[in-house]
């Protein structure tokens, strides 16, 4: 699995395989008339921890696990003028976003290294892992999302500006209003949200050639940072970090957590299976692949890591950098003029990367190369046109 916190964005960034396809990112809607959309999307990641005793040393498996995600969102967009359009995700709802694990090794303290490892660690019970906080539900309310869509130029649609292709640039704005993860409730869940603003620029172009309609689509998204109490964070400094070189928390015991940004590539074509330009229905095929590169991400000890070490619970902690490369396969369908159904499957892999690492000799626990994911989704939309 990914074993990184905002591995939601997965499937809510339009990189990566989800309800979007070549038509949403170079269209609007006609001016003055708008889309409202309800999307489901879910996912299934499977995947290993591996971890070494000294650097150089051969990565044995410590910990197997499985992480599903349930989320549904109510949006929309409306067009002020022509290939303009303003853009709301007014209620993006996290229905379960939990990480079990099968197995898991307890964390110890090589002698020889003076390190932190699993190798070696007894198996942790199940009733542990259980009470284990990388195993927190995360349900309720994400953040919401206001955005802007500008076509320069499109081959239909925008009088005045027609083209032989079709180019969109769009930017949103995040705003924190879901709880984070460390924000936990007395029922022992978490908020979905990200916990910082956020800023996303995208640029876009697509050419329809009779039936087919390529893409290529380029994102950048910037996560920015909050303060937070910790889990098991008591606002002192009694108990230092284990890298003195780590930031403390400030006065009040908030620590300061940077979110990993990100950049991608997207590609791939629309196929059209039928089109009735009377009735104004069709049903069109889309293939596509991506390739994103996540930065280090700023957690909470305890966070992904089943059973750390006591001295470092209420700290933080980086999971390392990384790449997600991702194929999906949707269908659209416009059975009537008014309404679309989009289908998706997909599978995303994540390379190798730490997590929770804190300081260079202190958790050197990594994610499998065979991690891997399983993902779904299913949009209907109604189109006030």
């Amino acid at each position: 699995m990914t074993f990184r916190t905002s591995a939601a964005a997965l499937l809510v960034l339009g990189l990566c395989a989800g309800t979007a396809h070549a038509g949403d990112r170079t269209r609007t809607p006609t001016m003055l008339r708008g889309d409202v959309q309800l999307t489901y999307d879910g996912f299934v990641r499977f995947g290993r921890l591996v971890d070494r005793t000294v650097a150089g040393g051969t990565r044995t498996e410590v910990a197997r696990a499985t992480r599903q995600r349930h989320n549904i969102m109510l949006g929309g967009s409306f067009s002020p003028y022509h290939g303009i359009a303003i853009t709301l995700d007014l209620l993006p709802i996290t229905l379960h976003d939990k990480r079990v694990y099968g197995s898991a090794n307890d964390m110890v303290l090589d002698p020889d290294a003076g390190v932190p490892t699993m190798v070696g660690g007894s198996e942790l019970p199940i009733d542990v892992l259980a009470a284990s906080a990388a195993q927190r539900n995360h349900v309720g309310f994400g953040d919401i999302k206001f955005g802007v869509r500008a076509v320069a130029f499109a081959q239909e649609g925008v009088p005045g500006r027609e083209a032989p292709a079709n180019l969109a640039f769009d930017i949103a704005v995040r705003v924190p209003s879901g709880g984070n993860h460390d924000e936990v409730r007395d029922n022992g869940t978490a908020g979905p949200g990200m916990g910082g603003p956020g800023l996303e620029v995208g640029l876009t172009a697509s050419r329809r050639i009779a039936g087919v309609e390529p893409y290529l689509a380029l994102q950048y998204v910037h996560n920015g940072s909050y303060k937070q109490n910790l889990t098991g964070a008591d606002g002192s400094d009694t108990t230092p970090p284990v890298d003195p070189d780590n930031p403390t928390p400030d006065a009040e015991g908030r620590w300061t957590l940077d979110r990993a940004d990100r950049v991608g590539l997207r590609f791939g074509t629309e196929l059209m299976v039928m089109r009735d330009e009377e009735k104004d229905t069709e049903a069109r095929f889309d293939v596509g692949a991506g390739i994103a590169y996540v930065g280090p991400d700023e957690i909470s000890v305890g966070r992904i890591l089943p059973a750390p070490l006591d001295s470092t619970v209420g700290h933080l902690a980086v999971s390392g950098e990384h790449l997600v490369a991702d194929v999906n396969l949707g269908l659209r369908v416009r059975p009537i003029r008014l309404i679309e159904v989009r289908f998706d499957i997909g599978g995303a892999w994540t390379s190798p990367h730490t997590i929770e690492r804190i300081g260079e000799k202190s958790y050197g626990v990594e994610t499998a190369a065979d991690t891997f994911a399983i993902q779904w989704g299913l949009a209907v939309r109604a189109r006030i046109r």
